[in-house]
């Protein structure tokens, strides 16, 4: 996690724990700067950022930034709390949205920064046309991969 990042989830808990109450919004993330909490690579590309609120106690949530739809998958549940919330980016338009919301594409042709070949859109149609777009099909939150291939441990 950046220095930044780390502030923003110390400052998240502390003000949860001083009785403040955070909305369960998605964050702000610095592009270039934050880091990826699974895969540890920078946060680059807005499309295929996503975002995890992990309610660690009563009083302390923090905030968990991904660099691609795969690596939020991949990081599973939490052992230190509960997913309060997950978000994504809209592949066209880029606004956040409920992950549990969202329509996936898995396609052949879809390039993910850690090569989940997963993006998501607010629209069903519109998901629709990415899949054409992307050789790929429209799936939904339950029908995603919980277990994806961790392209940092594959040989070539």
């Amino acid at each position: 996690m950046s220095f930044r990042g780390g502030v923003l989830a110390v400052a998240t808990a502390l003000v949860v724990a001083c009785g403040g109450d955070p909305s369960l919004e998605p964050p702000k993330i610095h592009f270039g700067e934050d880091l990826c909490a699974h895969c540890g690579m920078i946060v680059s590309e807005e499309r295929f950022a996503t975002a995890t609120i992990v309610e660690r106690s009563e009083r302390t949530r923090e905030i968990r930034i991904y660099d691609d739809i795969g690596c939020m998958l991949a990081a599973g549940s939490p052992r230190d709390g509960r997913i309060a919330a997950r978000f994504v980016h809209d592949h066209e338009s880029l606004s956040w949205i409920a992950a549990e919301t969202a329509f996936y594409v898995r396609g052949a042709e879809l390039r993910t920064p850690m090569l989940s070949g997963l993006a998501a859109w607010a629209d069903r149609k519109q998901a629709e046309s990415g899949a054409k777009r992307y050789s790929g099909s429209v799936i939904g939150f339950d029908e995603l991969p919980h277990e994806l291939p961790d392209p940092r441990r594959e040989v070539n």
